[in-house]
């Protein structure tokens, strides 16, 4: 329990059914962070850079050099390697609006 609460409340990795997103609550001083999720054979590997020493707030989300409009990620079962990148900041868009 400690654990998914960890992973899902300040590291902010959100999965619900084939989609992800990350939104973390971190501590200010955190450069930011490195973390890998498995979903069938694939594999996500997450970086999150906080260059502007945020809490919260994430301003842009890539995954394998492309930008993601809405930050959602669709989750692939098959044997890959997905490269995450997580920018915290002030979002320019309204990224993910159905999270709590």
């Amino acid at each position: 329990w400690m654990y998914r609460a960890w992973l899902e409340e300040i590291l902010g990795l959100k999965v619900r059914g084939e989609t992800m997103w990350i939104d973390p609550v971190i501590p200010g001083g955190w450069d930011g962070f490195q973390m890998s999720y498995r979903h069938g054979q694939a594999i996500y590997e997450i970086q999150v850079e906080n260059t502007e020493h945020c809490e919260r707030g994430v301003a842009s989300v890539e995954m394998d050099g492309q930008r993601l409009k809405k930050g959602v990620i669709r989750l692939s079962r098959e044997l890959v390697k997905h490269r995450v990148l997580v920018r915290m900041g002030n979002p320019a868009v309204n990224l993910y609006p159905f999270s709590s």
